[in-house]
């Protein structure tokens, strides 16, 4: 949005100092917005929504990180950006299509660089890569995700892109998390090796295989809870414009399969 769809758009005089962009890959909108008898499965998503903007018509432009990814930071439409995944059956032979983002295009990290702001990410997903195009105008590859302090010796003006994949498969919840949904003791569980496309899950196989996945949200939450508490100990909460939101979500059988990027 802000790099107003490729135009060269320029920051007002009062835009705030610190922008955080915070993505958790692959959150669905149901464990964000879920409430146990304890209160909700993720408490500081919970808290900081009361506070923020909430947008309840969001929709992602894909089901894959890397064509997600690239629309956010141009504010384009995939098929105009032609940062695309996927399984192409007019393909000859059928096969994978991934395609870097062209460089002729005006990022939001470009557009914050150019006018002066510190620009940190990191390269969060192995389709993620410096090169890709996504990376262009962030000054900083090395935010540090969950430590303490993710962006060391950062300018005042600063924007960082930090993309967690708490909830991206495979899942290995904590014992904590596993303990407050009643769960069994920790396990792990990979959406991609369950045999779901030869035959459907087993009740049990399918409890376990959602459970799991709540478990993860309520780890990733607790990682959300300890960046909040650092921009607010840090001095930049009160001027931050501070963004939490998902790349994508992900299927849980819905359509008969599990993970994501194939509907």
């Amino acid at each position: 949005g802000l790099a107003g769809l490729g135009e060269r758009a320029t920051p007002t005089a009062d835009a705030p100092p610190t922008i955080y962009w915070y993505v958790i890959d692959a959150l669905r909108p149901d464990a964000a917005s879920e409430v146990l008898d304890d209160g909700p499965l993720m408490p500081a998503l919970a808290d900081f929504r009361a506070q923020a903007v909430d947008f309840t018509a969001a929709y992602a432009p894909s089901s894959f990180t890397k064509t997600s990814a690239a629309s956010m930071f141009t504010g384009l439409w995939p098929q105009r950006h032609g940062v695309m995944h996927g399984y192409v059956d007019t393909w000859p032979a059928g096969g994978e299509l991934s395609f870097d983002l062209d460089r002729r295009f005006y990022t939001l990290a470009q557009l914050l660089a150019d006018h002066g702001y510190d620009t940190w990410t990191h390269d969060f997903t192995i389709h993620v890569q410096p090169g890709c195009g996504l990376l262009a105008g962030f000054a900083q590859l090395d935010l540090a995700t969950g430590a303490d302090d993710p962006v060391p010796g950062a300018g005042q003006r600063l924007f960082a892109y930090e993309h967690v994949l708490g909830v991206h498969g495979p899942y290995t919840p904590s014992a904590a998390a596993r303990e407050r949904l009643g769960l069994a003791p920790p396990t792990q569980v990979d959406p991609a090796g369950l045999d779901w496309f030869a035959g459907p899950l087993s009740e049990a196989a399918a409890a376990e295989l959602r459970d799991a996945y709540r478990a993860e949200a309520i780890d990733a939450d607790a990682a959300l809870g300890r960046r909040l508490d650092w921009l607010r100990a840090s001095g930049r909460w009160d001027d931050a414009l501070v963004i939490v939101t998902a790349d994508h979500g992900e299927e849980l059988l819905e359509h008969g399969g599990t993970q994501h990027s194939t509907q």
